[in-house]
């Protein structure tokens, strides 16, 4: 997981609205969102994997879907602390556009 730019937690992206979404380096400090499943009655656990669905479905994937890779590398450039995985991920995003090796 720590080889990806791109590190969002579902309860950070679901508490927040899609227009403040953006890269935010955590390279080496990776929040966790763990949810502890075996204390909570089956319909709290349900009702979670229900929310999660539907946000996955209606609202982070779209948002996924539209995060072009110029957006991405330029959301790099400018929030990014010009890590490893930052780096590597800006080449590859050159390299599919063209602009090198």
């Amino acid at each position: 997981m720590f080889d990806y730019p791109f590190k969002f937690t579902p309860s950070e992206l679901m508490s927040s609205s899609p227009r403040t979404w953006r890269y935010r380096p955590r390279n080496l400090d990776y929040p966790d969102d763990t949810f502890v499943w075996n204390k909570r009655p089956d319909r709290a656990v349900e009702q979670l994997l229900m929310e999660l669905e539907r946000f996955v479905r209606c609202d982070f994937t779209p948002w996924a879907v539209e995060l072009s890779t110029d957006r991405a590398a330029e959301q790099l450039k400018r929030y990014g602390e010009n890590a490893w995985c930052e780096r590597l991920w800006l080449d590859d995003y050159r390299r599919q556009r063209g602009d090198g090796a």
